[in-house]
């Protein structure tokens, strides 16, 4: 959907068991008006396949109703802004259902949301990815208690620059098996935070490939990771 086309959405009557296989839109602000009157969990959508949102669209996230058995493939969220996830940092966490999803990849200051995103318990991620390098793109997340913003099973764990410092505050299925573990640090202001933690205090469980890039090398002492052969 583009622009003013937008607006049609909560008019449009999709089946119980429908599945969309990309959803995506191109809209500017003027253009989302009307549809942010509507009630949260109101757009009902039913399955997807992927779903990716940019500033302005971002808003429109909590209108969206979700399958409850959804399985994504890919979950792409980007806010370049802080008003483009104002409303939604009002919400309670965990209340935006979307379900499975095997690939989450999250930009700027849409990290600030992932605690309101309702993610299965049974969740097995192919991919982890954060990206931002911006303190103000995180500020929100570092005053959530440790291990609160559950993410379950995670083959793929990516973090780069600021959104290292998020690490403590996931939340790892006790027995997942890591392929690839992955940070990259720039500067030694990304792992501020994890600096003053204990030592062997960031429980990560098992991992098959650890990669610690540029400063994120000095905190490896800080995490709690059983390294184990790949063929396993």
């Amino acid at each position: 959907l583009k622009d003013y086309a937008m607006e049609i959405l909560p008019k449009l009557g999709f089946h119980e068991e429908n599945e969309i296989k990309l959803f995506f839109m191109s809209v500017g602000n003027k253009c989302l008006t009307e549809i942010l009157k509507t009630k949260n969990n109101s757009i009902w959508v039913g399955k997807m396949k992927t779903l990716s949102l940019f500033d302005n669209e971002i808003k429109i996230l909590p209108k969206l109703r979700i399958h409850g058995e959804n399985v994504m493939e890919s979950l792409n969220l980007y806010a370049d802004k802080p008003k483009h996830i104002a409303e939604i940092l009002k919400m309670e966490n965990k209340s935006i259902w979307v379900g499975k999803v095997k690939k989450v990849s999250l930009h700027s200051y849409a990290l600030e949301i992932l605690p309101k995103l309702g993610i299965h318990k049974e969740n097995v991620m192919d991919v982890f990815s954060l990206n931002t390098g911006k303190t103000k793109h995180i500020t929100g997340i570092l005053k959530t208690k440790k291990k609160s913003i559950w993410i379950g099973k995670v083959k793929k764990l990516v973090l780069r620059k600021h959104a290292v410092e998020i690490l403590p505050k996931l939340g790892i299925h006790k027995e997942n098996v890591m392929d690839v573990f992955s940070l990259n640090t720039g500067k030694t202001e990304h792992i501020t935070g994890i600096l003053k933690t204990k030592k062997k205090s960031i429980w990560i469980g098992k991992v098959k490939k650890l990669r610690l890039g540029g400063d994120a090398k000095t905190i490896k002492d800080r995490l709690d990771f059983t390294l184990i052969p790949r063929s396993e």
